[in-house]
């Protein structure tokens, strides 16, 4: 009677690899570039977190490992301590276009280098009956006192990458506001919703961990396989991201200025800055260019975007973004007020004004006048045509 070699669950896990392998490889090899090759790796990384899996939870298939050698075991584990920060990275070299590797980073690999060590002084220098005990007996490996601190390692590693990805997330967004004036072409909300999903599956592997500790064992076996699930969800929905919103993120410079909430030591600016800016703004109207920069209109001054943004948080207490589109509301409050036709199109008003998005224009002409466009249309009317006739502007 043929044996079942896989079951169901075990058939996740597979997918997984082979998906990881194949999406790899096409990853980095389809276009060559520093993002695809962190892609790739990471997509690497998570078949062979699978497979590490895999190995250990599907008893058949241990079983004729253990007899082919039992060091496949311990293989896969260095993978665990790279995912994290190839998904930091990944994400980095998305937001930022002048990014690249530097001496530093190599701090991010100590665990990873710190692996082969571990496992040959724990695992490797040991003969092949003591590495079988260790296969067959993982409950308890897991409470000898360094492999519990390796597990704990293999869980968290990844975990707080997820975090300072996020925050490299939350960083980009508001040096974004400081540097476009128009962020409609500007799509982060796939990447920023893949970054949390995966830092749910890693905060869902933690909890199996502490879990199992304390619950029998369907219970932490119940949520592993769920996790399972979970990551072969994240990889396809990372791979499908990655092929249609790759263009989606301008990049702006790493050293790009930050909102006046990131302190930074700023040498003091000449006061005329701030006349120099409100004076060209009033007179030549670059906020009427929809996608205009800081560094575009740095240039057009002839002053640096460290100091044009220095001059906007200090003298205007703004972001860039803020600034360029308060001009913008006012501009619009103009047409609305020096045009009294009440079919007057909303659209016409936006465009005319700079705004480049419908939300963008509703948002902020609420933002600065506690009113929507169509509110302020109506107030003005009512106190223009105090006895049913227009008055005069």
């Amino acid at each position: 009677m043929n044996k079942v070699l896989f079951n169901f669950h075990d058939l996740v896990l597979i997918v997984v690899i082979i998906e990881g392998l194949i999406l790899s490889l096409m990853t980095i090899f389809t276009k060559r570039n520093l993002s695809n090759l962190l892609l790739g790796l990471f997509l690497f990384l998570s078949a062979a977190i699978a497979f590490d899996v895999l190995i250990y939870w599907c008893v058949p298939l241990r079983d004729i490992l253990a007899e082919l050698s039992p060091a496949l075991f311990f293989a896969m584990g260095f993978a665990y301590f790279l995912q994290g920060p190839m998904l930091y990275w990944y994400t980095k070299s998305l937001l930022y276009r002048d990014f690249h590797w530097k001496r530093a980073d190599v701090l991010h690999l100590i665990p990873f280098f710190f692996y082969p060590f571990f496992i040959y002084f724990s695992v490797y220098r040991h003969d092949t009956g003591y590495q079988l005990t260790l296969i067959y007996d993982y409950l308890t490996m897991s409470r000898m006192d360094h492999f519990a601190v390796y597990i704990w390692a293999q869980k968290l590693s990844p975990l707080i990458y997820g975090i300072f990805a996020i925050k490299q997330m939350i960083s980009y967004r508001r040096r974004i506001e400081n540097t476009y004036s128009d962020t409609t072409h500007i799509d982060f909300s796939w990447l920023n919703l893949l970054l949390w999903l995966f830092l749910l599956a890693w905060v869902w592997a933690l909890m199996t961990h502490v879990l199992a500790q304390f619950t029998p064992v369907s219970v932490s076996s119940a949520m592993g396989v769920t996790n399972n699930y979970l990551t072969l969800m994240l990889v396809n929905a990372l791979v499908v991201y990655s092929l249609s919103h790759s263009g989606v993120f301008s990049g702006i410079h790493m050293e790009s200025p930050v909102p006046a909430s990131e302190p930074e030591v700023v040498e003091s600016l000449p006061p005329t800055y701030g006349e120099l800016l409100k004076n060209a703004m009033q007179e030549n109207r670059f906020y009427l260019v929809v996608d205009i920069t800081l560094e575009q209109l740095a240039d057009k001054l002839a002053i640096s975007p460290k100091a044009l943004s220095a001059t906007i948080n200090s003298d205007f207490g703004q972001n860039f973004f803020e600034f360029i589109n308060y001009y913008r509301v006012e501009h619009a409050k103009q047409i609305l007020m020096n045009n009294l036709d009440k079919n007057l199109d909303m659209q016409s008003v936006m465009q005319e004004s700079g705004f480049n998005s419908k939300s963008a224009f509703h948002r902020f002409f609420k933002k600065f006048t506690q009113m929507t466009p169509g509110q302020f249309r109506k107030k003005y009317l009512t106190d223009a045509e105090p006895d049913g006739k227009h008055a005069s502007v």
